[in-house]
C-alpha cells in the first residue's frame, strides 16, 4: 500500500483536513467519505487518497467564496471623496 492510501482514524483524518471530528462524521453520513473496515486495529478507518480529494474540493470552495466576499465588500465600499 501506497503512503498515499495511508489508513488512518476518525480523529486523525480531522487533524489533517483542519477540521472538527462531527465534520468527519457529517461527511461520512453524507457520504462524501467511505471509512472501511481495519481488522487490525478493530476499527472504522479513512482512506488519505480519498480525504485528499475532499479536502481539494472543499478548499476550491472556500477560494471561490472568499473571491466574491471580497468583491462584495469593495462594491459596497463607499467611494471615497478626494
Amino acid at each position: 500500500m501506497a503512503d498515499h492510501d495511508a489508513l488512518m482514524t476518525r480523529h486523525e483524518a480531522a487533524r489533517v483536513a483542519g477540521v472538527t471530528f462531527n465534520t468527519i462524521l457529517l461527511w461520512i453520513r453524507a457520504g462524501r467519505l467511505h471509512p472501511v473496515a481495519e481488522p487490525a486495529r478493530g476499527r472504522r478507518v479513512i482512506r488519505l487518497s480519498e480525504l485528499e480529494g475532499i479536502i481539494d474540493e472543499t478548499s476550491s470552495k472556500r477560494q471561490t467564496m472568499q473571491i466574491w466576499a471580497g468583491a462584495k465588500a469593495v462594491e459596497a465600499a463607499p467611494p471615497s471623496s478626494t
